[in-house]
C-alpha cells in the first residue's frame, strides 16, 4: 500500500515539474523573437494565389479550358513530333508517364513548368524542355476575360 500512495506521489510530482518547464518555455518564447515559418498561400475555392500577386491568380477550374492549337489531336501530335527520348534513358530501358504541371498566361504563354511525378531524372528533363518549347495556348477564361489557368499533362515514354 505504501508504494501506490508512494507512486501517486511522484506521478503528481512529475506532473508538477513538466507544468513548471512547459511555463519556463512559454515565457522564454514571449520573450525571444520566434523566427516562424512563411505561411502558405492561401487557398480559396479554386483559386490559388501565386506567389507573385502582379501576376494575378492561377485558376485550376475556370469556366473554359486553355486549349492548345488545334486541340487535343495537335498536342499529341505537336509532342510525339518535338520530344527526343533521351539515349540513357532507351539504353537503360527506362519508361514511365511523368507528369507534367504548368501555367498557361492570359497570353497564352506557358511558364512555371515542373514535374508532379517523377520517372527519371532524364526522362523528367525532357519533357520540362519540351513543355518550354510549346507554342503559346489559347488561354482559359473565367468570366469572359482570360485568366492564368494551371495544367497538368501526362507524357507516357514508351519503348517499343
Amino acid at each position: 500500500m505504501k508504494s501506490f500512495f508512494l507512486l501517486i506521489l511522484l506521478t503528481f510530482s512529475l506532473q508538477s515539474c513538466v507544468l513548471d518547464v512547459i511555463d519556463t518555455l512559454m515565457d522564454m518564447a514571449d520573450d525571444e523573437e520566434m523566427e516562424q515559418a512563411p505561411p502558405l498561400p492561401p487557398k480559396t475555392g479554386d483559386i490559388y494565389e501565386d506567389r507573385d500577386p502582379e501576376q494575378g491568380k492561377v485558376y485550376e477550374f475556370p469556366d473554359v479550358e486553355a486549349e492548345f492549337p488545334g486541340g487535343a489531336k495537335g498536342m499529341k501530335k505537336w509532342i510525339s513530333d518535338n520530344i527526343e527520348y533521351p539515349q540513357i534513358a532507351i539504353e537503360n530501358d527506362i519508361e514511365g508517364k511523368v507528369y507534367v504541371v504548368f501555367v498557361i498566361q492570359a497570353d497564352g504563354k506557358i511558364t512555371n513548368v515542373y514535374i508532379e511525378r517523377s520517372v527519371s531524372y532524364e526522362l523528367d528533363a525532357v519533357a520540362v524542355q519540351t513543355i518550354r518549347k510549346m507554342p503559346r495556348w489559347t488561354p482559359a477564361k473565367k468570366n469572359g476575360k482570360k485568366v492564368r489557368s494551371r495544367a497538368r499533362l501526362p507524357i507516357a515514354f514508351t519503348l517499343n
